[in-house]
């Protein structure tokens, strides 16, 4: 375990309130000492948990491979920002295919019930039927072979295809940043912003000739 995980592990289990509710007193009254106690803890949790992120990429550089020619490090596209720490204190990064979007909308999707279909559309400018449709095009498509045939370049998986195709209409349709869809979806922004223009450039040159037709009489 890093040294800076155990000082996030003891600033956790420190005296000092760990919520607010901790900082009332029995006659239901706000204690302030208490109060600036946890105001206190958050700022070192806050900065704990920096250290170790900081140090847990550091480990992560050393242990990249080394040859006689060149020296191979892991390609920052695939380095999954949002974590979490277990039980144990050890830092688990979050795989897309854990996030809240991937259950929500891709392996449980409450496609009969009124509301999800209603945030869906609200969401992403579009109708939930209309996103599946979108997607079976996307996926048979060449130019996004990248990230439908399963693996990557590296052979390791690849991004899934319904998590990048949502990012996009969430861009496009509410103007999220990249960095924001990388929080949704435990894909890196850069990879988001690759499939954007891929996306744009199918949806101009081949979509958009399957959807459009121009009037044939007046």
């Amino acid at each position: 375990m890093f040294a800076s995980t155990r000082a996030y592990l003891s600033v956790a289990s420190d005296f000092r309130p760990s919520s607010i509710a901790d900082c009332y007193g029995i006659n239901g009254e706000l204690d302030l000492f208490k109060f600036l106690q946890h105001q206190e803890k958050c700022s070192d949790l806050a900065r704990a948990e920096r250290n170790a992120l900081l140090q847990h990429h550091e480990e992560s550089d050393d242990d990249a491979v080394t040859t006689s020619t060149k020296r191979t490090r892991r390609r920052h596209c695939k380095a999954l920002t949002p974590y979490y720490f277990d039980e144990e204190g050890n830092m688990i990064y979050l795989k897309p295919r854990e996030t809240v979007w991937w259950h929500l909308y891709v392996q449980s999707p409450l496609v009969d019930d009124k509301k999800f279909n209603h945030k869906f559309r609200r969401r992403f400018r579009m109708a939930y039927w209309r996103y599946q449709m979108i997607l079976v095009k996307v996926v048979r498509h060449d130019l996004f072979r990248r990230w439908s045939n399963g693996k990557d370049a590296t052979g390791k998986s690849a991004s899934p295809l319904e998590l990048m195709l949502l990012g996009s209409l969430r861009y496009l349709g509410r103007g999220l940043t990249f960095d924001d869809l990388e929080e949704y979806t435990a894909v890196h922004e850069e990879t988001h912003r690759q499939f954007l223009h891929v996306f744009i450039q199918w949806g101009s040159a081949v979509f958009y000739n399957q959807q459009v037709q121009m009037p044939r009489n007046k």
